[in-house]
């Protein structure tokens, strides 16, 4: 699977950024849930650190 995956990065640019955004734009809503529980945590690590 990794050979075939490397082997396909020539497609998916830069980065593999097509496929990325790609993914993103289907799964817009897991996005935004990983974003938000990340925030919140990172608040979390800021407030403990100060």
């Amino acid at each position: 699977m990794k050979r075939w995956f490397r082997n396909q990065a020539d497609y998916w640019g830069r980065g593999c950024s097509r496929l990325f955004n790609r993914w993103k734009k289907e799964n817009e809503k897991s996005v935004d849930d990983f974003k938000e529980e990340f925030e919140k945590t990172l608040d979390k690590i800021i407030k403990k650190a100060v």
